[in-house]
């Protein structure tokens, strides 16, 4: 029998996407109980650590369709938006705040620690500075039994790596001396390779043979930069980065793409290393989207859902499902 882990990547808003997903495949094939192992970054995080919690998938996409304003619960920081354009307003402030998503991860988790799952959880952060290391530290938060943050409490390990810069202010865990944390993504968006390393360090497996991973994206918009911006390299300075693109007369990338491609890349490179590692033992979930959505746009919250029901039609949802039912024993 294989050990089966799920991994979800970071997106913000378009986790819903990953939630749907998964409550098909639970209805179809039950997957969720046949699960050793809860994989996530940012918004994957947090359905990571509510679904090694048993909060039901129904739930979490509740938490999505009808509590996003809670979530992305805005900075007062940001009651002069109009006056100021709010590209410029972002460089001083953190665009919300903690208080609506720690209200809601409250009523998930509790008081509960990560140690406290029957399921194996592995949520990712960056260390803003690591007092030994006098400097910043990605950290993989575990209840796997070696792991020294294994007694984290659930909803500061769900804060910590949903805490995206620019979007939300770092979060502090005092415990084990962490300190203030940011989210996972700027490292590893797609977690799939951090917890392949961690479950074979704590010898959960003997061999890559044994581990399946579904690994599940937030929904993909092809985005580059076309050459003709690229006109004068040396004029590629900050500003270049941080505000957004506008290509005859659309706009092809949002403010701080520096952000977006760091995130899509990285996610990218760790599905082509998940190929490599498993073979056929590694499937990949990530549907194409008629239009890039930003991780706080929950007023899109319809059309991420149509989008969703348009994979579930393609052909490339019918061979996961195979896949599924082949390799989820």
């Amino acid at each position: 029998m294989s050990f089966n882990m799920i991994s979800f990547d970071g997106g913000g808003i378009r986790g819903l996407i990953s939630a749907v997903i998964i409550k098909k495949l639970d209805e179809k094939y039950h997957i969720l109980n046949k699960t050793n192992a809860f994989i996530g970054t940012s918004t994957g995080g947090i359905l990571a650590i509510a679904l090694a919690n048993e909060i039901p998938i129904s739930k979490i996409i509740e938490s999505y369709t009808d509590n996003a304003s809670i979530i992305f619960m805005p900075n007062n920081k940001f009651s002069a938006e109009g006056l100021i354009p709010e590209n410029i307003l972002s460089l001083f402030h953190s665009k919300y705040t903690h208080v609506g998503m720690k209200k809601i991860f409250n009523r998930f988790f509790g008081e509960k620690k990560l140690s406290e799952s029957k399921k194996i959880i592995i949520v990712n952060t960056a260390q803003l500075l690591n007092t030994t290391k006098q400097g910043w530290e990605p950290v993989i938060l575990s209840n796997c039994v070696d792991n020294i943050y294994k007694n984290i409490k659930m909803i500061d390990a769900a804060l910590a790596t949903a805490a995206a810069p620019t979007y939300f202010p770092p979060y502090r865990i005092d415990e084990n001396n962490l300190g203030y944390c940011v989210d996972g993504g700027v490292f590893a968006n797609n977690p799939t390779t951090i917890a392949i390393s961690e479950i074979i360090s704590q010898q959960l497996v003997s061999s890559l043979s044994e581990l399946c991973v579904l690994s599940i994206g937030t929904g993909y918009k092809a985005t580059g930069i076309p050459l003709i911006e690229m006109s004068n390299p040396l004029n590629v300075g900050a500003n270049f980065w941080l505000l957004p693109h506008i290509h005859k007369g659309q706009k092809n990338i949002a403010p701080f793409s520096i952000l977006q491609l760091i995130l899509d890349t990285s996610s990218e490179i760790v599905t082509k290393q998940g190929y490599q590692l498993l073979k056929d033992n590694f499937k990949r979930v990530n549907p194409t989207l008629s239009k890039d959505i930003q991780l706080d746009d929950w007023h899109s919250i319809n059309l991420i859902l149509t989008e969703t029901d348009n994979y579930l039609l393609s052909q490339e949802w019918e061979e996961v499902c195979n896949w599924v039912q082949d390799r989820w024993k």
